[in-house]
């Protein structure tokens, strides 16, 4: 079995071929190809199984009230006090 892992960046020079991880701000252009008793392969995001850059893309639910598609915004404090 194939294992597939993003290659995430936040960098603001973002290419046009980049991918939204998880339909937030990070993004990747390379997966990883993991599989046992096998050398870890980069590929590019666009040589992976669409069913993969599906679920690699999409967009995730909230948890316990925290977005997960954009990083803290703004307030470190404002966003930790929610768990306090």
């Amino acid at each position: 079995m194939t294992y597939y892992r993003a290659i995430p960046h936040i960098d603001a020079a973002r290419p046009e071929t980049a991918k939204s991880l998880a339909g937030g701000w990070a993004w990747f252009t390379q997966v990883e190809c993991l599989n046992r008793g096998a050398e870890p392969r980069i590929i590019a995001a666009d040589d992976a199984p669409q069913d993969v850059l599906d679920r690699m893309t999409g967009k995730r639910s909230d948890v316990a009230g925290v977005h997960g598609n954009s990083p803290i915004d703004g307030d470190p404090k404002r966003h930790a006090r929610q768990f306090l």
